[in-house]
């Protein structure tokens, strides 16, 4: 896949997720983890993850991206809304708050690019990917334990 093709992809997938996450939506782990983990391994099979010229910094950077990528998807997880209907049904939506959780990953993504290219680190557009799909990953499974540790006695007569 070509960077440009990797980047657009990446882009659509980004407002997808955001556009998804501010719907009132049932909570569903299986479904909510099947285009994250694609995403993680069309990135890891672009290959390219470490710029062999800076093998140790490129390595450093990558780690240090996926960590962050992990810990804002942790952020966002707690930025949703989670509640269970009269019914027992468990639903969430993103909040303003979860917007803003995109906006500091999308920012952190462009920081660890200008750090790699200011130290001559060649970035493949496969780790876009995988950034972006292990951030979905790690919010869907903390939403999902979220919803599952409820009450179920807790249950509210609210649509969002």
């Amino acid at each position: 896949m070509n960077e440009l093709l990797a980047a657009v992809l990446a882009l659509a997938i980004l407002a997808l997720a955001v556009y998804r996450q501010m719907r009132v939506r049932p909570v569903n782990e299986g479904r909510a983890l099947t285009l994250p983990f694609v995403l993680v391994v069309i990135g890891v099979l672009q290959g390219h993850l470490v710029d062999s010229a800076h093998a140790s910094m490129s390595i450093a950077l990558l780690t240090a991206e996926l960590l962050v990528g992990a810990a804002l998807g942790i952020v966002r997880a707690y930025t949703m809304r989670v509640w269970r209907d009269t019914r027992g049904t468990l639903w969430r939506r993103g909040t303003a708050w979860t917007i803003l959780a995109w906006l500091v990953a999308i920012a952190a993504r462009f920081g660890f690019v200008a750090v790699g290219s200011a130290a001559g680190v060649a970035f493949e557009t496969g780790s876009i990917l995988i950034f972006l799909g292990l951030s979905l990953v790690v919010q869907a499974v903390v939403v999902a334990h979220r919803a599952r540790s409820m009450d179920s006695a807790l249950a509210v007569n609210v649509e969002g």
